[in-house]
């Protein structure tokens, strides 16, 4: 024993560039204690107590057990498992989030529990749980974006920037505030009750909750395997000018897991047609348009959005020209069939609730209507939509709608639009 080596080597946390010696030299981003500090010079030569310092410094050291907590609980950067459980829970969001997965990959005669490729996951043998836990990632990511939504002055660039944050160099994302809209279809959740008709179908009040929480979802049932449809011969009259409209309507699977709409105009020779998926939130017919001389409509396009109790918001927005007059229809089916098509099913039932026809790009706030048109300027009912140019995958759409990342003001709901 000769005393601690001289000139001393490299340390954890120091740069012995030149010195560093791999597999032997310490590494760490702190730098230790130095036990030859504690040792005066007489008794640097005694094996005794150098042993005895040495090695009651490595079972007293905390360096690593320091080194490791900051790494993995304390900088967010790098930190993993139940360190980001500890932030998520400062900041206020969970790792596991809720998703709806209630259909899977298969073939046509399993029935209509299956859906052909690209729409839902393979069979695991045991159904799929609602709930999902995000990858150290992307509760990293969701974690910044709910301390930035916590300390943010509610603004539209402020909200912008946090969905900028969520999805990095995916397209265009943004949120719009509520706005005033008027809703042209009358009884517009009175689906028994004129100016509706209900052909070759019926319609039960009081069949199940609905989107606001009350018992006013209406149960819709088939009674032909063609032919059949619900609709309004008179909801918006409108001047024959170049205009937007958007025509949504609540819907949840009953037997059926398909709503089609179909838009016409006053003379019906022109129609658009778009059927909605209602039990995986997807368009799963894309608007088809049908123009007869006039070429009244054009520019459709269509979306879904998640809406509480397991309805979904089906929405098809258009450009109307020279029409007076827009007459909404709606159906349900087993087929994912157009409208104007047949299902293989006479008794299909889907649940439904409050129709909408509005002069606007997208579906605004619902507005109850019975004998006239209605116009919302202010209350609960107004929300706040976040708007996406590319599909949101599962976990996405749950991080965006259930994980609260997104600010929004007291009394103000948020709706989620893919376009």
């Amino acid at each position: 024993m000769s005393g601690p080596p001289f000139p001393r080597g490299p340390v954890a946390g120091s740069n012995g560039i030149g010195f560093f010696i791999i597999g032997k030299s310490p590494i760490g981003s702190i730098i230790p204690f130095d036990m030859w500090s504690t040792v005066i010079s007489q008794y640097a030569d005694s094996p005794i107590i150098t042993t005895l310092i040495s090695n009651w410094l490595q079972y007293i050291d905390q360096t690593v057990d320091i080194d490791a907590f900051f790494d993995n609980i304390w900088n967010i950067n790098t930190a993993q498992g139940y360190g980001l459980d500890v932030w998520g829970r400062i900041v206020g969001v969970t790792r596991t989030l809720t998703i709806s997965t209630v259909r899977f990959f298969g073939v046509e005669e399993q029935g209509f529990t299956v859906d052909p490729f690209g729409q839902s996951p393979f069979f695991a043998g045991t159904p799929a749980t609602a709930n999902f836990n995000l990858s150290d990632s992307a509760f990293r990511t969701l974690i910044f974006a709910k301390a930035l939504a916590n300390i943010t002055n509610g603004s539209i660039p402020s909200i912008n920037q946090i969905l900028l944050n969520l999805f990095p160099n995916r397209g265009n994302a943004f949120v719009t505030e509520p706005f005033p809209t008027t809703n042209f279809i009358l009884q517009s959740n009175t689906f028994n009750n004129a100016p509706w008709t209900n052909t070759n179908c019926t319609v039960t009040p009081n069949s199940g909750t609905s989107p606001d929480g009350t018992n006013d979802a209406w149960l819709w049932q088939r009674s032909a395997f063609s032919g059949v449809f619900s609709g309004e011969d008179r909801a918006a009259v409108k001047t024959p000018t170049l205009q937007t409209w958007t025509y949504s309507i609540y819907a949840r699977p009953g037997t059926g897991n398909f709503l089609a709409l179909y838009m016409s105009d006053n003379d019906g020779n022109n129609n658009i047609q778009v059927t909605f998926n209602v039990a995986t939130g997807i368009v799963s017919a894309p608007p088809i348009i049908s123009n007869s001389g006039s070429s009244n409509f054009s520019n459709a396009k269509a979306s879904i959005t998640p809406a509480a109790n397991g309805f979904f918001r089906c929405a098809l927005t258009f450009l109307s020209t020279t029409s007076t007059m827009l007459r909404p229809y709606y159906n349900g089916n087993q087929n994912n069939s157009y409208l104007l098509g047949s299902d293989s099913f006479s008794t299909t039932t889907i649940l439904v609730f409050g129709a909408q026809l509005e002069s606007s790009d997208n579906a605004g706030p619902y507005v109850p209507t019975t004998t006239v048109p209605v116009t919302l300027n202010s209350g609960p009912n107004m929300t706040m939509t976040y708007t996406f140019n590319f599909q949101l995958t599962s976990v996405e759409n749950a991080i965006v709608s259930n994980s609260g990342v997104l600010p929004r003001p007291v009394g103000v709901s948020a709706s989620v639009v893919q376009i």
